[in-house]
C-alpha cells in the first residue's frame, strides 16, 4: 500500500484553551488507509485522538482515493 499527506491539505487552528485542531488529507491506493493520530510540524509534536475522518475514490484515478482526517490535540 503507498499513501502520503498532502502537505498542501495541513491546516492548524487553535484555540485559547491551548487545543489545536488539525485537518489533513491523506492519498492512498487501498480502500482502508492508516491515519495518523501523531503529526510532527513545525518543531512541535502533536498527539491525540481523530475525531472525524471521510474516505472517498478520487474521481478519474482508478484505484487512489482520499481520507480527510481531524486530529484533535493539546500543545506542548
Amino acid at each position: 500500500m503507498t499513501q502520503f499527506i498532502d502537505c498542501t491539505s495541513m491546516s492548524f487552528q487553535y484555540d485559547i484553551y491551548g487545543i489545536v485542531t488539525i485537518n489533513y488529507t491523506i492519498v492512498h491506493n487501498n480502500s482502508d488507509p492508516e491515519v495518523y493520530n501523531t503529526i510532527s510540524a513545525g518543531g512541535q509534536t502533536f498527539r491525540g485522538y481523530i475525531t472525524d475522518m471521510y474516505t472517498a475514490p478520487i474521481h478519474k484515478a482508478h484505484g487512489w482515493y482520499e481520507t480527510q482526517a481531524t486530529l484533535v490535540s493539546t500543545t506542548n
